[in-house]
């Protein structure tokens, strides 16, 4: 019967279109549970971010440095407002120890606890193996004045004098490195700082006009308080 094909084609086709409906209703619901999902999963990673104990979310970008200037970080050292000298420190071996106390140089070294003292028994040290004809490795600080300074640190050191007088920061050792377009980047401010006397003895010796940073915190801390007694 004609009629009843029909009739069966046409339920057929009503079929067809309510599955589609309803494929098509499941599916709305399908991206809806997805969107809620990652809206949740949003807002429990905004939730981790901001859960910092003190309030304070540090953004961190990967800087890239020109080949040659990869192995240097540069740190620039404030007294009394004012810049001292700057220091260049050698992280060749992909050290991130960039304290230049005597104490930390030796940590770094291996010349300390017990990694350093099996290091000496051997005759090596932990993080660089010597030979007779091996040249001695390159001195972990060198001393820069602002003459020797890269430009672009040279031009942001009267920035960091008046920020230093705006936040009233004394003393400070601001850290930096250079991008691969030769821009200075900072990335810390240490505000209590240290000084290396075997690389301000070498730069003495070497006849760079630059003083002990020690003597000169010294004599700046002994001038305010000169100022506060006159005051008082």
């Amino acid at each position: 019967d004609i009629r009843d094909g029909g009739g069966r084609g046409d339920g057929g086709e009503q079929k067809r279109r309510e599955g589609g409906n309803g494929g098509s209703i499941g599916g709305r619901q399908e991206r809806e549970g997805e969107k809620r999902k990652a809206r949740e999963e949003d807002r429990k990673r905004y939730e981790q971010v901001w859960a910092s104990p003190d309030g304070v979310v540090l953004v961190q970008d990967y800087i890239r440095s020109p080949l040659d200037a990869y192995r240097y970080v540069y740190r620039l050292e404030f007294i009394g407002r004012r810049f001292h000298y700057a220091l260049r420190v050698d992280v060749n071996d992909g050290s991130v120890e960039l304290c230049p106390a005597e104490a930390c140089t030796k940590k770094r070294r291996g010349e300390e606890g017990e990694e350093g003292k099996e290091g000496k028994k051997s005759g090596l040290s932990s993080s660089v193996i010597s030979t007779s004809s091996s040249p001695p490795p390159p001195p972990m600080f060198v001393i820069l004045t602002r003459d020797e300074l890269p430009p672009s640190f040279v031009s942001a050191i009267p920035r960091i004098e008046a920020m230093m007088k705006e936040e009233q920061v004394d003393i400070c050792g601001v850290e930096g490195m250079l991008d691969e377009e030769g821009r200075a980047v900072f990335y810390d401010i240490n505000v209590t700082t240290n000084y290396n006397i075997e690389a301000e003895k070498s730069a003495m010796q070497e006849g760079k006009k630059v003083g002990s940073g020690v003597e000169a915190v010294v004599k700046y801390v002994g001038g305010l308080c000169s100022l506060k007694s006159e005051v008082v």
